[in-house]
């Protein structure tokens, strides 16, 4: 654990959705993030076993619930957790969750064929930390299964100084870390090239114009854009980290 306290308050979690994603700007990352998030669900099987770290309100979970996915979430937030259970139970749509972190994950050993942790990574502070929520993430996905791991970019354009609670990860070091713990780089990529403070303020129109430009910069330069995405294939049962080999 990290000695900042980054739960969010009853007020905060009744107005998360409203202040980030319900504008045209939020909306726009909303489902561009959504359509990253989605992309490794062509490779598992139609009802995967699905985990958030740090879900949320769930915003994300319940677009793979409608999906047809079988979803759980953790987040040690409870008033988060609380607007997730109220946005469920509206859709009559079922989710487990639970009030945790992401260094002592709830779950079984193998039990789940997708994991992802969206915006939170970058909160791990240490490459200690950092670890220790890798090798969670890992150790609850099955053999074969897929982690997806979201964070800002560390050669990203900066408009302002980094905040003092927020940790700068190298990809190289990310993906050490999930090779250590058994995960193979399926697919590193750019997101969000201006960031989602700049969209909550652009009126719609510029919202349209901007959009096709961030993904075009976001491809071709992932390493400058503000969000990078990195998707990890777990090994299967009995296969060689070739990094351990024997040279």
């Amino acid at each position: 654990m990290t000695d900042i306290d980054r739960t969010y308050t009853q007020q905060q979690a009744d107005s998360y959705d409203q202040i980030r994603f319900e504008s045209n700007g939020g909306r726009w990352t909303h489902e561009n993030e959504l359509g990253i998030i989605k992309q490794p669900m062509n490779d598992l099987p139609p009802q995967a076993n699905v985990l958030e770290v740090g879900c949320g309100t769930g915003r994300l979970l319940i677009e793979l619930a409608r999906d047809g996915h079988i979803v759980h979430g953790i987040d040690p937030s409870k008033w988060m957790l609380d607007v997730l259970r109220d946005k469920f139970n509206a859709s009559s749509i079922d989710v487990e969750c639970h009030e945790a972190r992401a260094e002592t994950i709830p779950y079984p050993d193998g039990k789940f064929d997708y994991v992802f942790a969206i915006r939170v990574i970058s909160l791990a502070m240490t490459e200690e930390n950092l670890d220790r929520w890798m090798g969670e993430m890992f150790r609850v996905l099955k053999p074969g299964g897929k982690c997806l791991v979201g964070m800002l970019a560390y050669y990203r354009l900066r408009y302002r100084p980094t905040p003092r609670t927020v940790m700068n990860i190298r990809p190289h070091a990310l993906h050490e870390i999930a090779r250590h713990h058994g995960g193979d780089l399926n697919w590193f990529r750019g997101g969000f090239f201006f960031g989602l403070p700049l969209y909550l303020k652009l009126p719609p129109v510029a919202v349209r114009m901007l959009g096709p430009v961030d993904g075009v910069l976001s491809r071709l330069l992932p390493f400058l854009a503000n969000q990078n995405y990195a998707l990890y294939g777990s090994r299967e049962a009995g296969s060689q980290d070739e990094s351990k080999s024997s040279p």
